[in-house]
């Protein structure tokens, strides 16, 4: 019983289940080099809520693939990524596609 937080046995099924670490590949369009990948990695790592780690895999034709360790679902990540915040301080994106825990989206624009 987690009694610091009022939750019982189901309960903290629940959370546990909603914000556990998972693995997320993510992958980013439309970048225009690999520096600007990294910086977008270091975003994501800085400022994106649940995040616990980011790596990026590869970049080639205008494509960046990350790992991520993520606490919570792929579709938070994507929530996130299109708040108001996120896009007036880093890019605005475009989502394309979430299959499972990957995630590919479309770099609109970078803030700098």
């Amino acid at each position: 019983r987690d009694t610091s937080r009022g939750l019982v046995g189901s309960e903290m099924c629940i959370r546990d289940r909603l914000y556990s670490q998972r693995q997320i590949d993510l992958v980013v369009k439309n970048l225009t080099s690999h520096a600007e990948a990294e910086q977008v990695g270091a975003i994501l790592k800085s400022d994106a809520s649940g995040m616990v780690d980011v790596q990026l895999l590869s970049f080639k034709k205008k494509k960046a693939e990350f790992s991520i360790q993520y606490n919570g679902w792929p579709e938070h990540l994507v929530t996130e990524l299109q708040m108001t915040y996120f896009k007036n301080k880093y890019f605005d994106s475009t989502l394309e596609s979430i299959k499972g825990n990957r995630i590919v989206i479309t770099a609109n624009k970078t803030n700098e």
